[in-house]
């Protein structure tokens, strides 16, 4: 039967049981223990364990036995285990004839077959009779663990090697031995640097010689040294009496090991250079060596500037022959520039008071003195800006430069047409309008002789907003000039100004270029600006063709011409099919009785036909 089975383990630990119950008061029994079990029934071999005083023979083992049966031979009443036979005994005496010199010790072997001497460290041999002093060739001590993680010296880039082992820290592996010369010594190099010296940040080899007059024993170990010293930071509070960017707030770092040059410094929540809130900010100002040591702290900088830092640099009234305008410009105080100030939004100029009555932008005049009142507001700081203008009835007339443009998406989101466009008094017009102007008036600000820009109205076609640049009666500007003005301030995305939100689908028409006002393309077809810039021209779907994709693309198309043309100076422009021959128009007069085939002072209808 396997001694490893649960079978096996558990027969035996109940008959052990039974054994120890039968012979515990019996004098000097240590115990029992089951060594086999063979066939036959259950043939159960087993050792009763005396100690060495004992005088129990096996006729008196037997004896104790025959007494703890039942008539029926059960080993004690109760247990279930029956007997065939009473059991044979032999009495094992193992160390009865074998004497342990040297303090050593008798034990039985493992195969129970005799007995063996255990010796101190300090002896050998069968019975412990021979020194072990007289074979050593290296001394008998126990290596301790050298491997250590220690960080630098406290402010220094270093670690002062000082070892926590000495002389008074050995232990013999053999009990007994005796150091020759009476004593045992250490010498530990850290690196091949002795104790005390300093060992720079990495891994080292310690070497550890134990040794006495003869004998000697060398130990080793690593000792990793790292910086785990935070580095220091400080950082002053501030008080910025002007302005709302700091470029660079005063923190001061230091580290262990690494230059102050070579420490990253992160502030929070706002970085140096960048726009700071009014009243007192709360900054985190955070260091971080090279091996990855943190250390942070607190500064407060108070931003002071309550009023919106703003003055009108130059304002005047625009005379167009009819009516009189006011123009003007804001600029930063003097002192400021984008180094230390920035706006917290677009600066708003409204409303605007004249003489007490609230207009929109630009707001009109009235010959001779006006009192002039401005609400300016970024968002978060404001100001009332009050001047007077002395408006003179022999004004010049000043240059208007008319135009309008197309907007296919504000801000991201496409821009269609609302009614509330066509109501110059209402929030959303005004609101556009403001920011049309704005980036308008920041496109043309350097154009010598520039003004301001207005915006007249809009009309639908995604939203065509129509406007006049003013500039002063001296300019030169010619409208070629003032469209590649406002080509070159155009992204690749057609955005106006980069970062405005304010997307064309072309670029503005001065005077006389309104390509897609008069022109309708039918069947879910786009108008567009021609290459040349000179019309516009339907972009039709796959399924449609034609100049106005009104013609399925399996049929002959039925379109003959595309007219571009503004009525207030007669002048159009006739783009004929190409497979047609040459066209012929007829122009009819507003008051619909005269009808000619060449352009008078203006039109209502102008009809084209070919030949045919």
């Amino acid at each position: 039967m396997d001694d490893t089975t649960t079978t096996f383990k558990n027969l035996a630990l109940e008959l052990q049981a039974n054994l120890d119950k039968i012979y515990q008061n019996t004098p000097g029994f240590i115990g029992s223990r089951v060594v086999s079990f063979g066939s036959g029934s259950i043939i159960a071999n087993f050792i009763l364990i005396f100690n060495p005083t004992t005088s129990l023979s096996e006729i008196e083992a037997i004896d104790i036995f025959r007494s703890a049966l039942t008539s029926e031979a059960e080993i004690t009443s109760g247990s279930g285990l029956f007997l065939t036979s009473l059991p044979a005994f032999i009495i094992f005496l193992p160390c009865e004839d074998l004497t342990c010199e040297n303090s050593g010790t008798c034990i039985i072997t493992s195969d129970r077959s005799g007995g063996e001497c255990r010796c101190t460290d300090s002896w050998t041999g069968d019975r412990c009779q021979t020194s072990s002093n007289s074979k050593l060739t290296e001394l008998p001590v126990n290596c301790p663990d050298f491997d250590r993680t220690i960080g630098t010296d406290p402010g220094q880039a270093t670690y002062t090697f000082s070892p926590d082992f000495g002389a008074d820290d050995v232990t013999k592996s053999v009990d007994g031995y005796r150091y020759h010369g009476g004593d045992v010594s250490v010498n530990i190099t850290l690196g091949g640097s002795p104790v005390g010296s300093g060992v720079s940040i990495g891994t080292h080899d310690v070497i550890a010689l134990i040794y006495d007059d003869e004998l000697s024993k060398t130990c080793t170990g690593t000792y990793h040294v790292q910086d785990d010293e935070s580095p220091f930071i400080m950082c002053s509070n501030l008080t910025v009496p002007f302005g709302n960017v700091v470029a660079n707030y005063d923190a001061v770092v230091s580290d262990n090991v690494d230059e102050p040059s070579s420490l990253r410094v992160d502030f929070a929540p706002k970085q140096p250079g960048q726009r700071l809130d009014p009243g007192v900010n709360e900054i985190s100002a955070t260091v971080t060596d090279s091996a990855g040591n943190i250390n942070s702290t607190v500064c407060y900088i108070d931003i002071q500037m309550t009023e919106l830092p703003v003055e009108i640099l130059q304002a005047s009234a625009a005379y167009d022959g009819n009516t009189y305008s006011l123009f003007f410009r804001g600029h930063l105080k003097e002192g400021l520039t984008s180094l230390n100030f920035a706006f917290y939004g677009d600066v708003i100029y409204d409303p605007i008071i004249v003489n007490g009555v609230e207009q929109f932008q630009p707001a009109d005049l009235s010959p001779g003195v006006n009192n002039i009142r401005i609400e300016a507001t970024d968002g978060v700081l404001s100001k009332t800006i009050q001047f007077v203008l002395n408006v003179t009835r022999n004004q010049p007339v000043n240059y208007e430069l008319t135009g309008n443009m197309v907007l296919a998406r504000i801000k991201g989101i496409d821009a269609p047409f609302t009614q509330d466009l066509l109501d110059d008094t209402t929030t959303t017009f005004k609101n556009l309008a403001l920011e049309l102007q704005a980036n308008l008036d920041k496109i043309y600000q350097n154009t010598p002789g520039f003004i301001g820009s207005r915006v007249v109205s809009f009309g639908s076609g995604s939203i065509i907003a129509n406007f006049i640049l003013i500039f002063n009666p001296t300019t030169s500007l010619s409208e070629i000039e003032a469209i590649d003005i406002f080509r070159s301030a155009l992204t690749s995305e057609a955005e106006i100004t980069s970062g405005s939100g304010l997307f064309l689908t072309s670029l503005p028409a001065f005077i006389i270029f309104l390509p897609c006002e008069d022109l309708t393309c039918e069947n879910s077809g786009t108008c567009i600006i021609t290459s040349d810039r000179s019309g516009g021209e339907c972009r039709c779907t796959d399924s449609w063709t034609g100049d106005r994709c009104q013609t399925s693309s399996n049929s002959k198309p039925t379109s003959i011409a595309v007219i571009v043309g503004n009525n207030s100076r007669c002048t159009f422009i006739l783009h004929p099919h190409p497979d047609l021959g040459p066209l012929r128009a007829r122009f009819e007069k507003q008051n619909g009785d005269e009808i000619s085939e060449q352009p008078g002072s203006c039109w209502a209808h102008i009809y084209v036909w070919d030949k045919r």
